[in-house]
């Protein structure tokens, strides 16, 4: 190789080095027309106030559209009893009451946004939940956003603790360097920004109002709350994987009134021993790493944004004390593997269509529309088809005076997102001011050579 074409290759590395091709992000999706969602609505919802608890005889299912002309039906199961029928268009709304201890189905042409909430503070307007939003594609993560803004009038209450919260309720995170635009229902533009990758941005709206978010990248839309509970949807698609992204919880949070949450965890779970990187994204910094063996592990996270690596596949939440309780739904795709850990409550495991799920190496065959009460405890879990989980954590007599979540479909659960290279985060960056370094010395080396050997032809 002549010294003119390694002074060229060096040039070439290093523009890889410093200037890595932009990824695209391509969603994989299984071709389905149909989107199947299912929930149950707690037994026991009640709400609380100053002059003590009354009971509530209802949740709410709250269905956006994000599509022209979508046609949705709601069933009640498992009788399949038919609720409602209606089509929704593109940012509309369809706000549905349904009796306590209620096992429902909906249908609907194309995705839509389906959020199951309930209780007497969320609809005096005086709670927060925590779930992340779907796309108008159906996955957890996407370039555009059809959402209800569910959260508190206020941000804090001086006579209970409940309601503090780490932060704005929203949270917006950059997979991609992204532009961002809000708009309301009305067609507002109501916020305006740029993220770089691996950034975030916390927002707040006018309560239980429908809004719009665009970005030239793909992002994931969370709200987030101390005290409720979520699953955090896998960056690989569904709900195992190896890569997190979400809000957490600051260190005073998770010291105010130990006598009334006192068992408030993270819970990673996997089938085989795994290594956990958390990073804090406020602070670009590693935290301690987490130490799984096989089945599951509860810890806390005191930072407000983090990004969690791990060197094995699993299934990571945020649970909410029991005395409060909390409503968080997931997923497992065909053929998935996983341990869950079944909190206090109740648990339910819905069929889409016939399918064998085996719950610690018992086989269970589900018809569609089949319904499997999962126990207390960990479980190794596995599903012949897409299995939808919906895990409510509630101690016993106790009612849930606030909860929301946004719930995915059994065909959500085949979106990939495979193709994203994606920017390392924080604990597992290279050194590149170092190798930058080195390599324009390496460059600069290399054209004094050039010069040298010109100038001795010269001679």
């Amino acid at each position: 190789m002549s010294a003119r074409s390694a002074v060229c290759l060096l040039v070439l590395l290093l523009g890889v080095l410093l200037f890595p091709a932009a990824s695209s992000w391509k969603a994989e999706v299984r071709a389905a027309e149909e989107q199947v969602y299912y929930g149950y609505v707690p037994e026991r919802i009640t709400g609380s106030g100053a002059s003590g608890a009354w009971p509530v005889d209802h949740g709410r299912l709250l269905i956006l559209g994000n599509h022209e002309g979508t046609r949705v039906r709601v069933y009640a199961l498992p009788e399949k009893r038919l609720l409602e029928e209606f089509t929704v268009n593109r940012m509309e709304s369809m706000d549905l009451t349904v009796p306590n201890a209620t096992f429902f189905k909906v249908w609907a042409d194309k995705p839509v946004s389906v959020t199951l909430m309930g209780g007497g503070n969320l609809e005096r307007i005086e709670a927060m939940i925590s779930t992340f939003f779907t796309s108008v594609e159906g996955g957890y993560i996407g370039r555009e956003f059809i959402f209800p803004s569910v959260h508190s009038k206020t941000m804090t209450f001086a006579w209970r603790v409940y309601a503090v919260i780490p932060g704005l309720p929203f949270k917006v995170y950059a997979l991609e360097e992204s532009d961002i635009q809000v708009w309301n229902a009305t067609g507002e533009k109501v916020y305006e920004f740029h993220l770089a990758q691996n950034k975030f941005r916390e927002l707040q709206f006018t309560p239980f109002r429908v809004y719009r978010l665009t970005s030239t990248g793909n992002v994931m839309l969370q709200t987030f709350t101390r005290d409720s509970s979520s699953f955090y949807p896998a960056v690989e698609g569904g709900f195992v994987g190896t890569l997190f992204y979400g809000a957490a919880v600051p260190k005073e949070l998770w010291t105010i009134a130990e006598w009334w949450t006192g068992n408030l965890a993270f819970i990673a779970t996997s089938t085989e021993a795994a290594k956990l990187t958390p990073v804090n994204l406020e602070y670009d910094r590693k935290l301690d790493t987490v130490e799984v063996q096989a089945t599951n592990r509860s810890f806390k996270l005191e930072a407000q944004h983090i990004a969690v690596k791990s060197d094995r596949p699993i299934v990571f939440m945020y649970k909410s004390d029991d005395t409060f309780g909390g409503v968080a739904s997931m997923g497992l795709r065909a053929g998935q593997t996983v341990y869950l850990a079944v909190p206090v409550g109740y648990t339910y495991a819905f069929a889409y269509k016939e399918t064998v799920v085996n719950v610690d190496d018992v086989a269970v065959r589900l018809q569609a529309d089949g319904i499997l009460p999962i126990s207390e405890g960990v479980h190794r879990i596995s599903a012949s088809e897409n299995l939808l989980i919906q895990v409510t954590n509630i101690a016993k007599g106790v009612g849930i005076n606030a909860f929301g979540t946004c719930l995915p479909s059994a065909q959500s659960l085949g979106v990939t997102y495979e193709a994203l290279r994606l920017k390392p985060i924080a604990s597992e960056e290279l050194p590149w001011a170092y190798i930058a370094g080195a390599a324009v010395v390496v460059v600069i080396v290399a054209v004094l050579y050039l010069t040298r050997r010109k100038r001795g032809k010269a001679a």
